[in-house]
């Protein structure tokens, strides 16, 4: 049985930028709740993958501490904190990809790119809370773990943008995308929006809101490192519609 430290979950983020807010980050605050349930979950399936770098996010120790589910409880306490920032620096971007599910009572989902290049996976149903965080496999073959998140970037913009001949453009209130979830089932997700679309490097004075792919430059992303200021380019590359 894993041993956890006693009433650490549920743990709550408070404090953060409300994406759905139109002001965002400047908006209302919120906040993202994250259940043992979940963090099992993330634990089992992703930071105990070899293939994901969770090494450079949490240190090799950590890591390593977390998945042998030893009774470190500083260890999950790091990790939690860990992530919970990277999580708040994703909002403050913000850096977020909102939709709802199709369907009847369609699940609304907040799909945010982390300044470590994971994806963090919220539901708002009643409480904002983490069901999923992972590495999309566009991110575990990038050793730059700078360029990480901007490879996610590219990615997610052409899976869920609308692809018109060689460009992609933001998409409109109306559209809607077939995605294959990680069960191989083909979902459709609608009201897509990439909140602050120029973050995600489309270019709002432009007809279509075309993505050009400059970024700026992310310090939450840096590895202690300096940087010129300068914007980062992205080739356009299209997606496969699936699920990392």
């Amino acid at each position: 049985m894993r041993r956890l430290p006693p009433d650490f979950f549920p743990v709550v983020w408070r404090d953060l930028a409300d994406p759905s807010d139109p002001r965002a980050p400047q908006g209302q605050r919120t906040i993202v709740k994250l259940s043992a349930q979940a963090w099992n979950h993330i634990v089992d399936k992703h930071v105990a993958n070899p293939m994901e770098p969770w090494d450079d996010l949490l240190s090799r120790t950590v890591r390593e501490a977390v998945v042998q589910h030893d009774a470190n409880n500083s260890a999950v306490r790091q990790a939690v904190d860990r992530l919970g920032e990277q999580i708040r620096q994703s909002l403050e971007r913000p850096l977020a990809l909102l939709y709802r599910m199709a369907g009847a009572g369609g699940r609304r989902v907040w799909l945010l790119v982390l300044p470590s290049g994971a994806n963090a996976v919220v539901h708002v149903k009643g409480r904002p809370r983490l069901v999923t965080c992972y590495y999309p496999r566009v991110a575990t073959v990038e050793d730059n773990r700078e360029c990480r998140w901007r490879r996610v970037v590219a990615q997610l913009v052409w899976r869920y943008g609308k692809v018109s001949g060689r460009q992609v453009l933001l998409p409109s209130s109306d559209y809607q995308v077939s995605v294959t979830g990680v069960d191989g089932r083909k979902e459709l997700r609608r009201a897509i929006r990439f909140v602050t679309p120029e973050m995600w490097g489309f270019v709002p004075n432009m007809r279509g809101c075309p993505w050009q792919g400059q970024l700026d430059v992310w310090p939450a992303a840096a590895c202690g490192q300096a940087h010129s200021g300068r914007k980062h380019g992205l080739r356009p590359r299209r997606s496969n519609g699936k699920e990392s």
